[in-house]
Formats: structure tokens, C-alpha cells, sequence
């Protein structure tokens, strides 16, 4: 029987105590969009699909980093 001690889940949640709070910044922010991806954005209010949580319209062309698990090789979604 394999070890649970070893799971990439054990091993994130044995990480947590240990990370800078930015990087603890971005795991928090990429789980809540995962939640938000499966089950909807509760925060959002109807017709405000295209409104950021503050109110304001998100700049055009504005890309986000998205960090993957190793973040020294910097962001996911840019080249």
C-alpha cells in the first residue's frame, strides 16, 4: 500500500507552513479560481460577469500570471 505521506496533496499541504506570503498570495488566489471554475463565482452579481470584484472594468489586453507549481520557472501563461 502506498505511503500517503508521498501524495502531491501531502506534500502541498506539508509546504504551506514554509512558504513567503506572496507565494502563499498566489496558491490562495489560483485555489479560489479553481473553486470559481467548478462551481461559479458566488461574489459575482447578476450582469456582472464583466466587472471585476471591485466594480471597475478590467483593463483590455491586461494578462495575469498564472504560477504553476514550481514557481522559479516563472509564469505559465507567459513567454
Amino acid at each position: 500500500m502506498a505511503s500517503h505521506a508521498s501524495t502531491p496533496l501531502a506534500v502541498l499541504l506539508a509546504a504551506i507552513p514554509s512558504l513567503p506570503r506572496p507565494a502563499l498570495a498566489r496558491l490562495t488566489q489560483r485555489l479560489i479560481d479553481r473553486l470559481d471554475d467548478m462551481d461559479g463565482d458566488p461574489d459575482l452579481e447578476p450582469g456582472d460577469e464583466d466587472r471585476e470584484h471591485d466594480g471597475t472594468e478590467p483593463e483590455e489586453g491586461v494578462i495575469f500570471p498564472r504560477y504553476g507549481i514550481n514557481q522559479a520557472r516563472g509564469p505559465l501563461n507567459q513567454s
